[in-house]
């Protein structure tokens, strides 16, 4: 199978190159996702309906395809390719426009905004979902990242222990500077609702509190969406297809593959 797309002499080594690339993308998670098996009009049914191929065919059908478009295959499959596959297509690859412009999209020019945006908020829900008490969204654990954030939303409302059964300092040694400052807001927010009290009694109700704390919620996720969380590994989290959400990718996928046969 001669592969128009990689510009080396040995015809034996574009064809391995080939099938490396084409295992690699049927081995990939959310393969079957964004894989479509073909769709033909049955005139004896009078419907169109789709025919499942074969493992072979399915391997078959991706070689045809990157060998008359490769574009097409980036296009389809890049999101999915390992790194070291898409790097492969661009050094051996012709200079071919389409090829080219995929290429950049994947490689030079990184991930989509909306992408980064995606996989952030996919590994957010995973947070979320720990409802352990030392967990990464608790409102003490938000505390120790955020101790200003704390203070800001929460201190007027009297509310000056984010949990009281968890201890705001774990382990022991010296105090970070975190912590320090956890400690003295601590010490002015009682302070200043010690002062608020002697002034003028005010009661919050606890519709009120639960309000405060929902927006105090928010605004965390948001810093963590925003990459403004210290200690967090933002490159690993961007980067990690893992985090895809495969049925969107699938959806993606189709409406590429039927825009690109109107075009054919």
């Amino acid at each position: 199978l001669k592969l128009s797309t990689f510009a080396m002499q040995d015809p034996a080594a574009e064809r391995s190159l080939a099938h490396d690339i084409v295992d690699g993308v049927i081995a990939a998670d959310g393969f079957q996702a964004v894989f479509k098996h073909p769709v033909s009009f049955d005139s004896r049914q009078g419907e169109f309906v789709q025919r499942h191929l074969t493992d072979s065919e399915v391997e078959l059908e991706l070689l045809a395809l990157l060998q008359r478009r490769p574009g097409v295959f980036l296009e389809r499959y890049g999101r999915i390719m390992a790194r070291k596959d898409i790097e492969l297509l661009a050094q051996h690859g012709h200079e071919d426009a389409e090829v080219q412009h995929w290429v950049a999209q994947l490689l030079t020019v990184g991930l989509s905004e909306a992408t980064r945006r995606r996989r952030r908020r996919q590994k957010l829900q995973q947070l979320i979902s720990d409802d352990s008490e030392d967990s990464y969204f608790s409102v003490h654990m938000i505390r120790q990242r955020h101790p200003q954030l704390f203070y800001e939303e929460l201190g007027r409302f009297g509310i000056s222990h984010a949990s009281p059964s968890a201890p705001m300092t774990p382990g022991h040694g010296a105090p970070k500077f975190s912590e320090f400052l956890v400690n003295r807001l601590e010490v002015m927010l009682e302070e200043e609702t010690a002062t608020q009290q002697t002034e003028a009694r005010v009661e919050f109700t606890e519709l009120e509190k639960a309000d405060a704390r929902a927006v105090f919620l928010h605004k965390a996720q948001q810093r963590f969406l925003d990459g403004l969380d210290n200690g967090v590994d933002y490159e690993a989290i961007d980067n990690d297809p893992a985090l895809d959400d495969h049925k969107q990718l699938g959806q993606d996928a189709e409406d590429a593959y039927f825009e690109s046969d109107v075009e054919s």
